[in-house]
């Protein structure tokens, strides 16, 4: 009985670490998404930003719509009648720019945006990015990929919850059959039954 009661106490215990575990990855990762969005530099249509890579590595323009480009950007966006979009990056020595690129989307509230340009940086560099396009409403963002290191955390969270689900689910049917095992040879002991033993008389 108590064998039966610590099993299924601790399957519940497991379960329930795993559902907050899996729960805490997938909200960080949803978090961290949003918190490299929010840090890119912008700048709108007219306007010239400056963004400071940090490290080696790949870096994307984004064309977002929706967005706010005067007060997020700091600039007046000024818009060219019939000009196509697009971003002139003037970099430093060791970045590379590729001009055409659709390899990333994402969304971030009204927000809506799609890569547009991809950089490759040897190292750390400063690079100069002018906007022209004939929409004001469209802005420029320059960052790098915001789902990088995410996918990780959610196949992580996936998982955890996987395995808790496998751990708990099985150490919860062993305590409940060893239960209803124990239940079983309990209601049996009193049907029991033996004939009665035949009375010895003296002659």
């Amino acid at each position: 009985m108590r064998s039966r009661v610590a099993l299924i106490v601790t399957a519940t215990a497991i379960l329930l670490a795993g559902l907050v575990a899996t729960l805490v990855l997938l909200v960080d990762a949803q978090r961290r998404t949003g918190a490299q969005i929010d840090a890119f530099a912008r700048a709108g249509v007219g306007c010239t930003t400056t963004m400071r890579i940090e490290r080696a590595g790949e870096y994307f323009v984004f064309a977002e719509l929706g967005a706010e480009p005067v007060e997020r950007v700091g600039c007046a966006p000024v818009a060219d009648p019939g000009a196509r979009f697009s971003v002139d990056v003037a970099g430093a020595e060791g970045v590379r720019v590729a001009a055409d690129d659709r390899s990333i989307t994402y969304s971030r509230g009204v927000v809506s945006a799609g890569s547009v340009q991809r950089l490759t940086a040897d190292g750390p560099a400063e690079v100069v990015v002018t906007v022209v396009g004939s929409d004001p409403g469209v802005v420029a963002a320059l960052g790098p990929d915001p789902y990088a290191g995410v996918d990780d955390r959610r196949a992580l969270a996936l998982i955890i919850g996987a395995a808790t689900l496998l751990v708990g689910g099985t150490l919860f049917l062993v305590g409940a059959r060893a239960g209803e095992a124990a239940g079983d040879d309990t209601a049996a002991a009193p049907n029991v039954w033996a004939p009665p033993r035949p009375e010895r008389r003296l002659s």
